[in-house]
Parts: structure tokens; C-alpha cells; sequence
């Protein structure tokens, strides 16, 4: 009987605690079986990962293929050298990653691209920059293309084709640094790709980036003979100014006035002829 004024202690039900006891037992069980499960297939696709690919003679490099139009064109040895690839690696072993950061540093070098072609052969597909201007004298060793990067004129595009480029000169630096951007030929490059692409009876000869107010160049229409112009650097409006340039030289050559300079560096686009 209870006695009265105090409470029955609570009855526990042992069945059901060991039916909880045992449930937790057999997940953990559970969990250990699977992270065994889990560990020993990780061992094993390790050590598959060896047999198959990083210890698979059959994938070791055999041929580098290298797909350019410049310098490298012909040069799959010397491309493998300067980017870290050996003949003979494992190709599984070999970061493309790492191949194309190699490249990158190639100062003639735009763009880069590397891929793995099973079996035996390391793909690289070179965007070599186009050489748009000779700087300081016409046999220089140093190039620039439109991005105003310097690189040298035995390792680009002039290197494998007869490329006649217009010569900057009055630069400041005579020694220029490979892969550095000249942003000083800014004005200077800007009317040489338009000169290309918007007016291809100009031919850009020379020109000279010396003075701070005005752009000084030579230029030929028709392949005729070649005319000092002078542009002031204050504007950027240079397809105007080419577009008048233009026009004064036909007007000339129709006059017959054989005035050799064109300055339009006053305002309003007006063009004065000396001889």
C-alpha cells in the first residue's frame, strides 16, 4: 500500500530502454561498417588512380602538339621547354594548369590553351600577339602589338612572315622590358589599327611620340611618296583627323601643290600645308 503523503518513485520501463540501448548500438555499428566501407574504397580508387593513370606507362607523354600561326608554329620543342614539359612525364602527372601559367609568361604569348589527348600526347594552342608596330628604328629587335606589350621581334610573326611595320620612335625608354605595356604609345597605336582597318590607302611609315602636345608621322597614300603630317594629342578624334588628312592629300595631288607637310594641330580640323 502506499502510505499517504508521499509519492510513488517512477516506474521505469527496462524493455523499452533496452530496445533505445540496442537501436544505438546497432546504428553505430551501422556508421563504423560504412566509414570502413567508405575508407577502403577511397584506399582502393587510390591505388587504382596509380595503376590506371600516374603509374600507367601507357600514358606517359610521347609527342607535344602544339597548334599556332607565329613563332611556334614549327617549335614544339622549344615551347615544351619554356613551359616545363617533358618527354617522357606521366601525362596524369602533368598540370595543364601550370603548362598554361608557364605560357602565359612568354612575353609573345596572348593566349593559351592546354589539353590532355589520350594516350600519349600534351596538346598546346598558342594565340600569339601580332606585331603592330617596330619600336625606335626599323631593324629593331622590339615589338609591340595593339595592347602596347612589348616582345621581341625574333620570337614573333615577323620571325616567319615579311612583315613591314611602322617604326615609333621618341620613346623614352631605350631598353624596353619584355611583356611590360608601353601605355605611352597609347595615342601613337590608336592611329596606327585605325590607319588598318578604317583607311587602307594611308600607310603609316613612322611616327614619333616624343612631344607631349602633338603626334608627329610619315605617312604615304597610294604607296606615294612619304608626307609629314602632325596631329595634335589633345584630341582623340584621329578618324576625323584621318579622314581629313586624306582629303587635303587628294586635293593637293589634284592642284598639283607639292607642299610635303600637313599639320592639323590647330583647332577645327583645318589642315595647313607647307612645303
Amino acid at each position: 500500500m502506499a502510505v499517504a503523503g508521499k509519492k510513488n518513485p517512477p516506474v521505469r520501463n527496462l524493455a523499452k530502454t533496452r530496445s533505445v540501448e540496442s537501436k544505438l548500438v546497432r546504428i553505430g555499428v551501422a556508421l563504423a561498417v560504412l566509414i570502413a566501407v567508405l575508407a577502403g574504397a577511397f584506399v582502393l580508387l587510390w591505388l587504382c588512380r596509380g595503376w590506371l593513370f600516374t603509374k600507367n606507362p601507357r600514358l606517359t607523354i610521347r609527342d607535344v602538339a602544339v597548334q599556332s600561326s607565329g613563332f611556334f608554329s614549327d617549335k614544339a620543342a622549344l615551347l615544351a621547354r619554356r613551359t616545363g614539359v617533358a618527354i617522357g612525364d606521366n601525362l596524369f602527372e602533368t598540370s595543364p594548369r601550370q603548362i598554361r601559367e608557364n605560357a602565359m609568361t612568354i612575353p609573345c604569348v596572348e593566349n593559351c590553351e592546354v589539353m590532355r589527348v589520350l594516350p600519349d600526347t600534351l596538346q598546346i594552342r598558342v594565340i600569339e600577339r601580332i606585331p603592330r608596330v617596330a619600336l625606335f628604328n626599323p631593324r629593331s629587335p622590339w615589338v609591340a602589338d595593339e595592347k602596347l606589350v612589348v616582345f621581341p621581334r625574333l620570337e614573333s610573326m615577323c620571325a616567319v612572315r615579311d612583315m613591314q611595320l611602322p617604326v615609333i620612335m621618341g620613346l623614352a625608354e631605350r631598353m624596353p622590358t619584355p611583356g611590360r605595356q608601353l601605355n605611352e604609345l597609347a595615342g601613337a597605336m590608336t592611329l596606327v589599327m585605325l590607319t588598318a582597318t578604317s583607311y587602307p590607302d594611308l600607310e603609316l611609315v613612322a611616327l614619333n611620340v616624343g612631344q607631349k602636345d602633338k603626334l608627329v608621322f610619315y605617312a604615304r597614300y597610294r604607296h606615294g611618296r612619304a608626307r609629314k603630317v602632325i596631329f595634335p594629342t589633345r584630341t582623340r578624334n584621329y578618324s576625323f583627323l584621318l579622314s581629313a588628312l586624306q582629303s587635303a592629300i587628294i586635293s593637293a595631288e589634284q592642284r598639283g601643290n607639292a607642299a610635303v607637310t600637313f599639320d592639323l594641330s590647330f583647332d577645327g580640323g583645318n589642315v595647313y600645308l607647307r612645303p
